[in-house]
């Protein structure tokens, strides 16, 4: 399998981090595609037992064709897959073949030089990653856990279902990514700030081309007028403000979403990281509050939203449930 060379972002859901994935694909050589989460297929990939074995191959394979026939976003123009085409394609048995023939034909597609993967829960997923990519480029994106919050109550329905919940993917998040820095050689992770992002984009943006070897673009800026952006904000609610121009005060507004309650909750929930990250939090006492445990297998709930992640894992169960009951894969 060819070296891909990727960078990861590293990002919890609603923390801005299809706003940096639209900004970067708008960079000429850089190609950003639209989530596919594929990297949830790869975590459960051992599910389907030996792929030596031809059924078992196929059923895998078949699960990733039809999630990306379901899928709403685009790798690049008509770029799709079949099942025999795929097969036919890879020498090697492993996800980590299937992972790096898609995202190589959407990097050969675009004709860029460069692939940034956005992927909800990266952080958790990165060993799977750096065991086929060990040099691979992090970049960790951080905000504010009450805008994180808000903006999870501000959709149709409450994304995880509460503060509470929005707080705890949040926390197991920021453990995970903060893990995984702690082990990662300083030249391999980027960090930066929502808040810095928005408020200072210019800045920013330029130190974070330097760390992903290529030169800052002043049309970055303008990633809402693409096909890209605008087909994205098409596609989803939580995508919307991907076709309007980046909005530089959208930071510490949860009060305007966020009863007192809420903002207790996330708070203490989440106070001690906070601390840690940088955010003060109302009620000082807090600054040291932060729920034990429970976090470490969190994102891999099943969620019943229609998100992508939501189509990879009931492509994932139909096909293992085929695979059980003796039918093809």
């Amino acid at each position: 399998m060819p070296d891909l060379d990727p960078s990861f972002l590293i990002c919890s859901e609603r923390s801005g981090s299809n706003l940096l994935r639209s900004i970067l694909n708008a960079h000429s050589q850089i190609h950003a595609p639209q989530p596919i989460h594929l990297g949830a297929f790869w975590e459960r990939a051992g599910e389907f037992g030996d792929l030596g074995e031809d059924r078992r191959w196929r059923a895998l394979l078949g699960a990733v064709v039809d999630f990306l026939g379901e899928w709403r976003g685009s790798l690049g123009a008509g770029l799709q897959f079949e099942l025999d085409g795929l097969a036919e394609a890879l020498s090697e048995r492993s996800f980590a073949a299937i992972y790096g023939h898609i995202y190589g034909e959407a990097l050969a597609r675009s004709g860029k030089a460069k692939l940034f993967i956005k992927e909800n829960h990266t952080a958790q997923r990165a060993p799977l990653f750096l065991a086929a990519h060990p040099q691979a480029r992090f970049v960790l994106q951080i905000r504010d856990p009450r805008d994180v919050v808000a903006s999870c109550k501000r959709m149709t329905r409450y994304k995880y279902g509460s503060a509470e919940g929005a707080t705890a993917m949040w926390r197991a998040d920021q453990r995970a990514a903060l893990e995984l820095a702690e082990r990662l050689p300083a030249e391999q992770l980027f960090t930066l700030r929502y808040e810095d992002l928005t408020a200072s984009p210019e800045a920013v943006l330029s130190k974070l081309c330097a760390f992903l070897g290529v030169d800052y673009e002043a049309g970055m800026l303008e990633f809402h007028g693409s096909e890209d952006a605008r087909r994205a904000a098409d596609n989803s609610e939580a995508w919307r403000n991907l076709a309007r121009p980046l909005m530089r005060d959208n930071s510490g507004r949860y009060a305007q979403t966020l009863t007192p309650e809420e903002v207790a909750t996330v708070e203490a929930g989440a106070g001690a990281l906070m601390a840690r990250l940088g955010y003060a939090a109302q009620d000082p006492s807090r600054s040291q509050a932060e729920a034990a445990g429970g976090d470490a297998s969190l994102h891999l709930q099943r969620l019943e939203d229609g998100s992508s992640g939501a189509l990879v894992q009931a492509a994932i169960d139909r096909h293992l449930g085929l695979l059980a009951g003796g039918g093809p894969g």
